[in-house]
């Protein structure tokens, strides 16, 4: 994951890791991306939970409506010109595992 944002020039803070594995999980928090845990792959709901994803979604649809209320809440938090774009997708206070 690291590799591909230094590839993109993204922060990795600044991404979305979505995994239906442990491993998933575990590569997103040590990026220190949100991580959402899927239940239509390989990963059990109870095991992936143990890991304090950001979310966890049963269904793809539910993962497209997740990401596009996370794509309002950039959108309305836009920096005006000369203001420093914080290192966070959601507003202070969430539950961003880290």
């Amino acid at each position: 994951m690291l590799w591909l944002c230094d590839r993109f020039g993204v922060d990795a803070r600044r991404t979305v890791l979505v995994g239906d594995s442990v491993a998933d999980m575990q590569a997103g928090q040590a990026a220190g991306a949100l991580t959402v845990a899927v239940l239509w792959g390989s990963g059990r709901c109870e095991v992936l939970a143990a890991y304090r994803s950001w979310r966890i979604v049963e269904q793809p649809a539910h993962l497209t409506f997740l990401l596009a209320d996370l794509t309002a809440q950039i959108r309305r938090r836009r920096p005006r010109p000369g203001r420093h774009n914080p290192p966070y997708l959601v507003p202070p206070g969430a539950d961003h595992p880290n």
